[in-house]
């Protein structure tokens, strides 16, 4: 199989690639929305208790982190193309372990963690490699609206995945979802095969292999970047409590609702179809005229709001309607305020240091859905309502430096709209940080 041919030229995706991306990251996002409503369930009645099952949901979380770098650092030298091929046969790999424990009746945890440490490690290559993919080979508009396709691909397939399990799971039990999560992972594979050409330039692979053999200095920018910018640490801090709280919650929900009123995994699938659609609403339909409106931390400072609402709204469920009802809320401050706060963050950040500012923010916000899992199960064996309480309060320290952020950028504004999209400017810029126009041209 040939990885380097057929490159397309940069600032410039064409239709074919961008499909495969978006299929790539919808199917597996599918996948996974079709499997997680299901774990719970199934690991209870393979003997496994609240806080054996958070391990199981941990390494996952774990093996990603530890491998995202990895594969950042092979598609730099190697190309993206590889990578992603990789990724999406590692997704085939641990979708097809639980498939063949779920055809011949294997009543085994250890397949099932073997699933989620291979699932994690390769599934870590597909989505930020995707969206190296479109960094490589668009730029303006273009960049912009690649990377909203692979936003609305992700929401798309949380969105029916949970749905299509909980089905299929009603139809067929455990085996039925597994199956069909593997059948279409494996026709993603080999349409990846066939339409995806690489896109990373010989070129390009000499610029990053250059800046990596940079990289005491990168170092030292870094530390330069996190002490001369307080709004940078804080926002990385910020991103870290956000993250812990949520997959506290992610981890804790359908053992909640089984504890609370009896769910099953075909009714945890209508409740993750709720968050999917919400999350798709938001992001297709709000989060640009809402981003066009409001400052950066005025949208985060919301979102975070409206979590500490779901949060605590959880924590007194006792019916599949209120809990289906707690997690808008939720959803709603989950769509708003996490991809705002990168956008915030690659704001803040010099233009020379934002990958690697980016990538210390995504790698602090792996590592907390580490520990979000295990501490989420641990306090669930204690009360059902711990995990939201913590969580809660976790999300009302986040909401105080979000208030924090908030006023230190709000003197920084003036009114200076941006010529091309309306959006104010901060003072001194004469390039429009939401969609990049020179006011001086």
């Amino acid at each position: 199989m040939e990885i380097t041919e057929n490159k397309i030229p940069p600032s410039h995706l064409s239709i074919g690639p961008i499909g495969v991306l978006f299929l790539a990251v919808f199917i597996d996002l599918l996948e996974f929305g079709i499997i997680i409503p299901l774990l719970p369930f199934w690991t209870l009645e393979l003997g496994a208790t609240p806080f054996i099952y958070g391990i199981l949901a941990s390494v996952y979380s774990l093996m990603s982190f530890t491998f995202a770098p990895v594969w950042g650092w092979i598609s730099d030298r190697w190309g993206r193309r590889p990578v992603i091929l990789a990724g999406l046969f590692g997704t085939v790999l641990g979708l097809g372990m639980l498939s063949l424990a779920a055809l011949i009746f294997i009543d085994s945890l250890t397949i099932i963690l073997m699933s989620r440490l291979v699932g994690g490690a390769f599934t870590a290559a597909t989505l930020p490699t995707s969206q190296a993919y479109i960094a490589d080979t668009t730029s303006g508009q273009d960049r912009a609206k690649g990377f909203g396709l692979l936003g609305a691909a992700f929401g798309l397939g949380f969105a029916l995945g949970p749905g299509i399990g909980g089905v299929l799971s009603f139809i067929g039990g455990y085996a039925l979802p597994a199956v069909f999560a593997t059948v279409i992972a494996i026709v993603n594979f080999l349409a990846a095969i066939k339409y995806l050409p690489e896109s990373l330039t010989e070129e390009m692979r000499g610029r990053r292999k250059e800046i990596i053999s940079q990289g005491a200095s990168v170092k030292v920018s870094l530390r330069e970047t996190l002490l001369q910018n307080p709004n940078v640490l804080l926002t990385i801090i910020l991103f870290a409590g956000v993250s812990l709280a949520f997959s506290k919650m992610q981890a804790t929900l359908a053992l909640l609702g089984k504890v609370r009123f009896g769910l099953n995994e075909s009714l945890a699938g209508l409740v993750f179809f709720v968050v999917g659609l919400v999350v798709i609403i938001t992001q297709a339909g709000l989060i640009i005229p809402l981003s066009n409106r409001f400052s950066d931390t005025t949208l985060i400072t919301a979102g975070i709001f409206f979590l500490i609402i779901g949060f605590i709204g959880l924590s007194t469920v006792t019916s599949l309607f209120e809990m289906s009802l707690w997690v808008i809320p939720l959803a709603f401050g989950s769509s708003i305020s996490n991809p705002t706060i990168g956008a915030f963050l690659s704001k803040e950040t010099p233009k020379e240091n934002s990958g690697v500012i980016l990538g210390l923010n995504q790698g602090i916000g792996s590592f907390m859905r580490i520990g979000g899992p295990l501490v989420g199960t641990a306090l669930f064996e204690l009360d059902a309502a711990y995990p939201y309480y913590l969580g809660a309060f976790i999300l009302i320290i986040g909401f105080l430096i979000a208030g924090i952020l908030f006023l230190k950028t709000r003197s920084l504004l003036k009114e200076n709209p941006c010529i091309q999209c309306g959006f104010q400017i901060r003072e001194g810029l004469t390039v429009c940080t939401r969609c990049g126009f020179n006011q001086r041209t």
